[in-house]
């Protein structure tokens, strides 16, 4: 259980993910509006999560303190849900790229403002591509210089070394 002063209380994080089930019994109700939800896989569409993954992170991130399940790392943090991946999991980096930049263009104009991005997915690198010139660099770059914290998994995939991934391992449908 997290200790007093470290249970996320005055905080935003942003879930880029498949969406968050708001519904959920052990997840704190949260609005699902254009102000705080932005669906990037279908514009203007509801960000309910149809993948479960994006609930299963949100549990990890911020479940309640109660008798149900786990308790989240921060429980008293506020998610803001960012929908970039479909029902099969997958996206493309321009949904990673329009929710990161839904998270540059609103993360201050929410409460709590949004400090933290979290991401659980990546992909292989393209031919010639690096980190430093991949295509979400300048958006990482952007809000990292905004004062907000982008982390993602690594190693989702155990056929690739951490080298071999840009932090945004989906699989790459075309664009």
């Amino acid at each position: 259980m997290p200790a007093a002063g470290s249970d996320g209380t005055g905080i935003g994080i942003a879930l880029l993910d498949s969406g968050r089930d708001f519904n959920h019994p052990d997840l704190k109700p949260a609005p699902n509006t254009p102000a705080t939800a932005f669906n990037a896989v279908s514009p203007g569409a509801s960000c309910q999560d149809d993948g479960g993954h994006g609930t299963h992170i949100a549990g990890l991130i911020a479940a309640q303190n109660n008798t149900i399940g786990i308790v989240g790392v921060a429980p008293a943090a506020r998610l803001y849900c960012v929908k970039i991946l479909g029902a099969d999991l997958t996206g493309t980096d321009s949904d990673v790229i329009a929710g990161l930049d839904w998270v540059f263009q609103h993360g201050n104009s929410v409460n709590p403002p949004i400090r933290v991005v979290n991401m659980s997915l990546g992909r292989p690198l393209g031919a010639g591509e690096t980190m430093a010139n991949s295509v979400i660099r300048p958006l990482i770059q952007a809000l990292y210089n905004a004062g907000v914290v982008v982390v993602v998994s690594a190693g989702n995939n155990p056929s690739l070394e951490v080298s071999q991934v840009v932090p945004p391992d989906f699989r790459r449908r075309s664009l």
